[in-house]
């Protein structure tokens, strides 16, 4: 098939072929048919808004993390450039991908191959794995003066203006020609619409869109569509038609890179009721903000989530862009992925794949509360369910603390499902935030201030609940406290460069310098003594003034005088972008929005807990100081760092080293709040022409007093419709060093501190720790318990914002570990495997093969090996599923990694020997292959089979020559059994007596013990055989693990085939010992036994393990003795296998008993 079309910098998509699946929140596929019924729409649909695109402006963004892109010039839209060979680099596509009954899904001539021609005399331009064109349709597209030629040409036209990338004939087609396969309002399934040229899909029309028959069955290419994999067989990239996301990214970013058409960008609106305080993506030419994503870039927990997307991020980013636009237009009500399917638009079978793949995106965002958060209508079906509709087992979290975290975090997690106890240790809830009325004004007893209302989730909640906010101005007046005027604006601006060059040469002293960390005082000292020196300037008293005045603002800032903060570590918030825009003050108080975060929570207060046990494996217990007991799988303490200081909590047993390290290190910030009532409005000169100032800062006379309100923010009621009832209030904080005067004084001794300094303003007027420590403290304790609250928010700190941000990492972190386990849970199957009852095995009584197999054995039969794999001379079944291993894994290819092959590339074993197995080795894999294509009888296969053996018991086995001096001074006392008898060679004399006792019939191999190594494994101790190695097993009982084979050389001690000339001929004859493997401890408590082949690897697991590491491909697990628990779920006792699918990730180990031994095989990444 030739086709001319442009290659090199064109929009072919090809994802790798992979046998990735989803790692997290994966959901069962809807329930699809077999046939399906076109549909004719009655009437069309209409694009969504009228008004009138801007002119785009296309930014260049330097980005590192964003792939090159190829940028053609001099593009002709009238040409379709071959590439060097004249045909596409997507060709042969329909042989890739084996695609079966291929037909013209366009069939645009009378004379199109579907009509005339059988399949197999066409010829077809593979557009996905169910959609193909066939070339006498082609030619209507790219022949001048055929139908469709110059709406072809006049679309490559559009196209050129408004993408960098070139357009070709493929993307045209999937543009504005292939069918569009809405999905039934009422029955969900997927119906093809007939073409028609005029007719666009809306989301009106799929809001009200029925089909026919909802009996019918959905067509076979529709369920071939629904696999994760048809993404594979795309060949154009399937971009999005009419996203809402268009209205934020449209001028700013090229749309087919985000996901998006960019000639089909009809969506439109006029205003956006969120646009003052949202703001979902970055834009290439503003800062980075924070809860902003990059639409053009996957975020790290996104490619950790999602690694199928890794190389080819488009589909995600289409998706993610859509669903995140969509909760940002309106997020006043609760998001649906019913209405995000809605807004999914495109042409083709595409489109059912997205809706398919959409589903786990959605509840990803969901999970990590990007959206549906807030003040919202709970869901139909909760998250969890969701996620995991089969899940039976109830998860309980107590939630220690009713401030604005605990809260946040608790109704959150309420809305997806869990059942939550929130425990108080006051007689009302909202833990600091409290609001004084006694002034006529909210004055919060705690936070108030909300830093950047932009994406802000306090400012988002107070939108939802209409609690009042005032944004604050940027105009700030500062007062000189030694002349009660306003500062020099000159020695103002002086002043203020000065400080910022030097918290610049701190910056660069952090990034350049490796020196120990000092104070941020002392080292502001160093860097400004510095610079004094180094210029002509005269720094006058004023100037020190308005320095001291700078220093009062940090401390505010850190809430902590500055001898006692970081010089390193200060600024650690500032390394990811912050909350943009304006900032705010609750006006009328935040009692509301403690209000309607605790409604419908189940909340007991003056219920103080002084007690946490978390030593139980399944449970943690809380006792409280009115003697109260609860109980819950997870809990999470959201209390101040000052309860921790203080030793308040008791733990049992105590935290982990690290984390009691991090509580030391991080200080609680300490900040005095002042508020004062006043007869009337002094502060009149500072006012703007509206009438009304924020706050105007008190430059202060010394050091001393820098901390002593340092900025007053007038709180006044600005109602107009009521002047009778005004209230003139002033508030002002008191930090750093300060901070332990007004500690020793009365409240009247402080108002008159208070009054004092705004009196020195007003004369003529007569007035009555590091950034890590927030991640050690953040991080979880054995899943069970959790931290949350402003103090383990390192990049928002002693804000109520950070307090209610760390609420939302929360409840994404419990359920992420929640999610996984028990998606672990739903990754791990138990076997029925394989006994093989060969001669030389143990008697029922006495084999730990019969012992781990189950049932009554019979002591007069004999147990010699375990099988675990897919040989098929032994396959292991999953009894759940009612197949064998082998088959799953063929109808499920996903279970596997992909260096494993699609099958499993090793048997595993468990061995009983009683009598001596045959002396033997094993071809390497060219010999395998010779050996097999002279002998398939007796050499079944032509692969190697290279094996290892880790001992249970003492397991004695010959293997490898002995030294040559060794094997002649033997053969020279052979000839005379008198001589043989000898003191030195007795040993060896009784083994071979052993041997032969076992082999009467005159077996040569009874005399092997002379040529080889005699050694005797301990438990746990491991040998392993390559290739061409005379090894025989005598005694004992081991695990094995191997490569799938059956060839076997054999000369001895054995009834079955010899074959001694090959064995002769291909032995290494090394006489350098057997090759021993140490094992290695991987994780705690798991020991890895690495042989050099890549077929297995073999871990030992003891009682002490906490965890299953991730060995990154599947695995088969057996249980040799005591019991566990997997992913809290999954329970294990001696005798059982289990086979663990890949990409189940790390697995939680709990209730291990002290006996508990286990083993696992699995193919190691290469």
């Amino acid at each position: 098939m030739s086709e001319q079309e442009s290659s090199s910098e064109s929009h072919d998509f090809i994802l790798p072929p992979s046998t990735s699946t989803p790692d997290l929140l994966s959901l069962t596929k809807p329930s699809s048919s077999k046939n399906g019924t076109p549909i004719k729409p009655e009437t069309n649909g209409t694009s969504s808004a009228t008004a009138t695109p801007e002119k785009r402006e296309k930014y260049h963004r330097e980005s590192a993390e964003v792939a090159k892109k190829k940028i053609k010039l001099d593009i002709n839209p009238l040409l379709d450039s071959p590439d060097k060979n004249g045909n596409s680099e997507c060709e042969n596509l329909c042989e890739q991908y084996e695609c079966s009954n291929r037909n013209c899904c366009l069939q645009l001539n009378q004379s199109c191959t579907a009509k005339i021609k059988p399949e197999a005399e066409a010829e077809y331009f593979h557009l996905t794995k169910c959609e193909h064109i066939c070339m006498i349709c082609c030619e209507d597209l790219k022949r001048v003066g055929r139908p469709l030629f110059e709406r072809y040409v006049q679309w490559k036209r559009n196209w050129v203006e408004v993408s960098r990338c070139t357009p070709n004939l493929r993307v045209f087609i999937c543009e504005q020609l292939l069918s569009f396969y809405p999905n039934c309002s009422k029955c969900g399934k997927f119906r093809k619409l007939e073409f028609d040229e005029t007719f666009l899909l809306s989301t009106d029309f799929l809001k009200t869109f029925a089909c026919e028959n909802c009996e019918t069955p959905e067509d076979a290419k529709i369920e071939e569509a629904k696999k994760i994999t048809f993404i594979q067989s795309v060949s154009a990239a399937p971009l999005l038609h009419d996203a809402p996301a268009v209205h934020y990214l449209r001028g700013e970013y090229y749309l087919d890179e985000v996901g998006f058409s960019p000639v089909n960008d009809r969506f439109y609106i006029d205003e956006c009721p969120t646009k003052k305080f949202m703001s979902p993506f970055n834009m290439p030419t503003e800062q980075s903000m924070a809860f902003s994503v990059r639409p053009d870039v996957m975020e790290y927990d996104e490619v950790h989530a999602f690694p199928e997307y890794s190389i080819e991020p488009v589909p995600f980013l289409a998706m993610r862009n859509s669903i995140i636009a969509l909760w940002n237009l309106n997020p006043f009500d609760r998001l649906t992925y019913e209405h995000c399917l809605r807004s999914l638009i495109c042409r083709g079978l595409i489109r059912v794949w997205y809706a398919t793949q959409l589903q786990r995106v959605f509840n990803y965002l969901e999970l990590k509360s990007v959206i549906n958060y807030g003040f919202i209508p709970p869901p139909k079906i909760p998250l969890i369910k969701r996620i995991h509709p089969s899940e039976k087992r109830q998860l309980d979290v107590i939630v220690v603390g009713a401030g604005v975290s605990g809260l946040a975090v608790a109704r959150q997690l309420k809305s997806f499902g869990i059942k939550v106890t929130v425990l108080e240790a006051k007689s009302r809830t909202g833990g600091r935030m409290q609001d004084d009325w006694s002034l006529g004004v909210a004055v919060g007893c705690g936070a108030q201030l909300i830093t950047g209302i932009v994406n802000n989730p306090i400012v988002l909640m107070c939108e939802q609940a209409k609690v009042k906010y005032r944004p604050l101005g940027d105009d700030c007046p500062l007062i000189d406290s030694c002349i009660g005027r306003h500062v020099n604006a000159v020695a103002d601006r002086l002043t203020d460069e000065h400080f910022n060059s030097i918290l610049d040469a701190i910056g660069q002293w952090k990034l350049k310098t490796k020196t120990g960390d000092i104070s941020l005082m002392e080292q502001i000292k160093l860097v400004h003594e510095k610079l004094l020196n180094s210029v002509d300037f005269r720094w006058t008293k004023e100037h020190e003034r308005l320095f001291q005045w700078q220093l009062g603002n940090v401390e505010f800032s850190c809430g902590s005088r500055l001898t006692d903060v970081s010089a390193r570590n200060w600024d650690q918030n500032e390394c990811v972008g912050q909350f943009a825009g304006e900032h705010a003050i609750l006006a009328e108080g935040s009692s509301e929005i403690i209000r309607k975060l605790s409604e419908g929570l189940d909340i007991r207060c003056s219920n103080p807990v002084v007690s946490v046990d978390y030593s139980k494996p399944d449970k943690v217990i809380l006792h409280t100081e009115n003697g109260r007991k609860y109980q819950a799988n997870k809990v999470i303490l959201s209390v101040p760092l000052a309860v921790y200081h203080r030793g308040i909590i008791q733990f049992e047993p105590e935290l982990p080293e690290d984390k009691s390290i991090a509580l030391r290190n991080l200080g609680a910030g300490l900040i005095e709040k002042v508020a004062v009532k006043f007869p009337r409005k002094f502060w009149t000169d500072l006012l703007r022409k509206d009438g009304t100032i924020d706050y105007f800062g008190n430059v202060p006379k010394s050091s001393a007093e820098r901390g002593l309100f340092n900025m007053f923010y007038d709180f006044s009621t600005r109602s107009s419709t009521n002047p009778k009832n005004q209230q003139f209030v002033l508030m002002s904080y008191v930090c750093g060093d300060s901070v332990d005067i007004v500690n020793t004084k009365t409240d009247v001794e402080v108002v008159e501190l208070f009054v004092e300094a705004l009196q020195e303003l007003f004369p003529d007027e007569v007035i009555g720790g590091t950034g890590d420590h927030y991640d050690m403290l953040a991080k979880p304790i054995e899943n069970k318990l959790f931290f949350c609250g402003e103090a383990t928010n390192r990049f928002f700190p002693q804000t109520m914002t950070g307090a209610f941000v760390s609420a939302q990492r929360f409840n994404f972190s419990l359920l992420l570990f929640e999610a996984e386990a028990i998606m672990a849970a739903e990754k791990i199957h138990f076997l029925d495997v394989h006994v093989m009852n060969y001669a030389w095995g143990r008697s029922g009584d006495k084999s730990t093969v019969a012992k781990l197999a189950g049932g009554s054995a019979d002591p007069t039969k004999t147990y010699a090996e375990l099988w675990m794999g897919t040989h098929s001379n032994g396959p292991a079944q999953i009894p759940e599923k009612s197949t064998s291993l082998k088959e799953f894994i063929s109808t499920n290819p996903q279970v596997l990694a992909a260096h494993e092959n699609g099958d499993i590339q090793y048997l595993f074993k468990v061995l009983s020997v009683a009598k001596a197995l045959s002396v033997q080795s094993h071809p390497t894999k060219e010999l395998a292959k010779e050996l097999h294509s002279k002998d398939p009888k007796n050499y079944p296969d032509a692969n190697h089979k290279p094996e290892m053996t880790v001992a249970l018991t003492e397991f004695e086995i010959l293997c490898g020559f002995r030294k040559v001096e060794e094997i002649a001074k033997n053969f020279e006392d052979f000839p005379e059994t008198a001589k043989l008898v000898k003191e030195s060679q007795i040993k060896a004399l009784q083994l071979v007596q052993r041997l032969y006792k076992q082999y009467p019939d005159a077996d040569v191999g009874v005399f092997a013990p002379l040529l080889l190594n005699h050694i005797k494994l301990l438990p746990g101790e491991s040998v392993f055989l390559g290739p061409n190695e005379p090894h025989a097993y005598l005694d004992g009982e081991c695990i094995e693990c191997m490569a799938c084979s059956d060839n076997t050389i054999r000369a001895g001690l054995t009834p079955k085939f010899k074959d001694v000339p090959t064995l002769v001929s291909s032995l290494t004859y090394n006489t350098a010992g057997p090759t021993y493997l140490s094992p290695k401890e991987v994780v705690r408590g798991i020991f890895e036994y690495r042989p050099p082949v890549p077929e297995f690897t073999v871990q030992r697991i003891t009682p002490i393990a906490r965890t299953l590491n991730d060995p990154n491909a599947s695995s088969i697990l057996i249980i040799i003795e005591g019991s566990a628990t997997l992913a809290n779920t999954v329970g294990i006792v001696a005798g059982k296998v289990i086979f663990i699918e890949a990409k189940t990730g790390e697995i939680e180990m709990t209730n291990v008993s002290e006996n508990f031994l286990a083993f696992r095989a699995f193919t190691p990444m290469p």
